[in-house]
Parts: structure tokens; sequence; C-alpha cells
């Protein structure tokens, strides 16, 4: 039995009760408060629902009453929409709706109570959206042993070709939505939706490149084929978790297809990689083209350093040409490979030539049933 703690109009707080007289009052009290179209509605189905009960079918009445009784908002119907969904925004329905939404929401926040925020932001500014840092595990600190970066940045020359005479370009007056986009047809298509998210029969197991306009094209900054050249658009969240150390989690829905983040960090060769102790933070970008170049974002990295592997990833790497088309370094790009719902850890595969070596040392703590490199797995 749910039930108010106090007057809704001045405290959104919800509590249980199992007090019967309690609960029969504030419950009375609760359906006085209903809309009146609520209550109309309910005077009619009501009895169409007990005579349904009393033939032995299932029946129930759905409606801002049922919340009462214990009902989970966050349920979907087989389209993926809640009950709020389907109500007409701003009626009093949809306004009782929303606020349980909202009491939800303050309660499981409550519940996390235990987490120390140790920064506001790890990112101090640099993106778009602020990335806070929490722990509610140990005592260990917000990492400091890194120097936060939103781009890859080079501390030795790479000669990395941005001469923009020599970009292949559009010179599109719409928003690159057509198969005539230049730029388009060097990815194939554009992949990008309406949205800004690649559609559900994308190639996850060999995407294809893609390229997104640049600064030579004709077309409007805002143009569908630019995304990941925005930057970071979705709110993370850096956590400590309970056997993998620091990772990051999810602090709204993200649909299938969006961009989350780049791997940022120092681009090197690989012969300067295979001299460095720590190759935990290497990114090999396997361009195939030329000499072989890797990310290291040990030292200089954003918050794709912290996302750990998952044997049941969510998160899918791309490689991606935005302000240059030098086919030997790639922009890495991390994009859902399915629904990721708010608090949900995200990941990539580190890909078995990692776990090759690394088994050696440690064992893969995602605990997922198809953990492929647990010590039981192997």
């Amino acid at each position: 039995m749910v039930l108010f703690a106090r007057r809704l109009v001045k405290e959104e707080i919800w509590r249980r009760s199992k007090e019967s007289s309690v609960c029969k009052e504030r419950g009375i009290r609760f359906s006085e408060m209903m809309p009146l179209e609520e209550r109309e509605a309910r005077k009619k189905l009501w009895p169409q629902v007990e005579q349904a009960r009393r033939e032995g079918k299932r029946a129930y009445y759905r409606g801002p009453h049922a919340f009462i009784e214990g009902a989970d908002g966050s349920l979907t119907n087989k389209k993926g929409d809640t009950a709020l969904d389907c109500c007409p925004g701003g009626s009093k329905v949809w306004t009782a709706l929303n606020t349980n939404k909202k009491l939800t929401e303050a309660r499981r926040g409550r519940e996390k109570q235990g987490e120390r925020l140790l920064c506001r932001d790890i990112s101090r500014g640099y993106e778009a959206v602020p990335i806070t840092c929490v722990n509610g595990v140990d005592n260990e600190p917000c990492p400091d042993n890194f120097k936060y970066v939103p781009e890859s940045c080079v501390t030795s020359p790479l000669n990395i070709d941005k001469d923009i005479t020599r970009l292949q370009h559009c010179g599109c007056a719409d928003d690159c939505a057509s198969s005539s986009c230049m730029c388009a047809q060097l990815s194939l298509r554009c992949w990008y939706d309406s949205d800004g998210r690649l559609p559900l029969d994308f190639c996850q197991f060999e995407p294809p490149v893609l390229f997104e306009c640049n600064h030579a094209c004709s077309c409007w900054r805002s143009c569908r084929n630019r995304v990941v050249q925005n930057g970071l658009r979705v709110r993370l969240q850096l956590f400590r978790t309970e056997k993998m150390g620091w990772g990051v989690r999810a602090v709204q829905d993200i649909p299938q297809g969006t961009f989350v983040c780049e791997y940022v960090g120092e681009i090197i060769r690989d012969t300067e990689a295979d001299k460095r102790e720590n190759d935990s933070f290497l990114f090999t970008l396997d361009n195939k083209v030329g000499d072989i170049h890797c990310i290291d974002a040990k030292s200089f990295g954003n918050i794709g350093r912290f996302i750990n592997h998952l044997c049941e990833p969510n998160l899918l790497a791309v490689r991606v040409f935005t302000t240059h088309q030098d086919l030997r370094f790639p922009r890495i790009a991390f994009f859902s490979s399915q629904p990721v719902k708010a608090g949900q850890q995200i990941g990539i595969d580190y890909g078995e030539n990692y776990w090759r070596v690394k088994s050696k040392y440690f064992s893969c703590q995602c605990g997922s049933v198809k953990c492929r490199h647990s010590a039981a797995g192997r």
C-alpha cells in the first residue's frame, strides 16, 4: 500500500504503511484528490472489471489510482511506452503520473545516498555536460593521475594530414540526408538518422568507417552528418565499482545507436607503445594503412579511459573521420549497441587478444552469466 506522508501539494514524499485503518483513510483522501475525469472513468469501468473477475477472467483497471496499490509506473507496453507516454501532455492525469515518476526517482536517489560526491565535473568544464565522480565502496579519492583532455593529442610529430584542400567534401544545400551527399557516399550511406543515431541494422560485427561532413563542405554546421564532432552530449558518471575499480555508468536512458563518447588520449606509434611499461590504456587504431598507431590514455585522456570490459558489452567502437581524412588516424567513437538504462554500467569488449595476455594476471569481473574470461569461464 502506497500513501502520502503529507499532502501532495506540499511534500513530494511517499511512504508505505501496514495500518489498514490509516490505509483506508488515506485511500479515500487520495480518491478525493483524483482528477474528475479519472473518477468518472473509474465509476464507469470498475463494474466491468469486477464482472470479468467474477467470471474468472484477468481484468485490470489502469489509471493514477493504481499507484495507491503499488503499481509500477515504469512498466511499458509492447511499443515501449509507459503510462505517462500515453497520456495527453499537460492533462491532470499526466500531471499525476509525472508526479509519481518524480517521487519514484527521488526515492531511488535517496537509496544511493551512501555514495560520496568526489568531484562535480572531472572534465573541468571542457565537456558540454559535467561528469560527476562518486564513490560508495571505499576511500579511494577521485583519480588525478592524468590530465583530462576532450580531444586526442600528440607529444611528438606525427604529420597528420589536415590539409583542407585535400578533403573530400559535399556541396549539399540540404541536411545531407540524400544519397547524393559525397561524405555519405564515402561511408556507403549517411548512417545517422534525424536524431543522430545509428540505425538498428547497422553492422556491429564489422562496423563501416564513418566520414562526417567537414570544414570544406557547403552544408550547414547543423547537418545530419555531424555527430561525433559535436562532442559529449550524454550524461555519464564515473563511479567506484565493487570489483573492477573505476567504471562509467549512464545517468540517463540511452537509446540504441546513440553516440556516447570518444576514446581520447595521446596518439603514438606502435614502436613507442612497445616501450611503455603500462599498456592498460592502449587502444590500437588498427587502420590497416601504413604504420600502426595507438591511443594511449594513461597520461592524457577523457571519460573513455575508465570504460571497463563487459562480456556482454553495450557499447560499440566505430572508426570516424571528422576534421581530416588521414586514414592512419581515425577517431574511435563509442555508440550504444543496445538500449542502456540509467544507472547501468557501460562497457565494451576488449577482445580476445587482450585477454590472451591479461588472463595470466587477472580474470574478468563483469559478473555476466555469459562471462568468457572469469576463472570459472576459462
